[in-house]
């Protein structure tokens, strides 16, 4: 999903559309990395190196 970890904050936002959509990106891959922090799961850490 993100080669780097999460999406950087970004400074210039056009809309409120656009912050919706990063802020969104960003809880999943929390949620996801949480996931696998307490699971331990495989497929999670795979989704997460991608």
């Amino acid at each position: 999903m993100f080669r780097d970890g999460p999406p950087k904050k970004r400074v210039y936002i056009r809309n409120k559309e656009d912050t919706e959509l990063a802020n969104d990106a960003f809880h999943l891959w929390m949620l996801i990395e949480r996931h696998v922090r307490y699971t331990g799961s495989k497929r999670g850490r795979m989704i997460l190196e991608k």
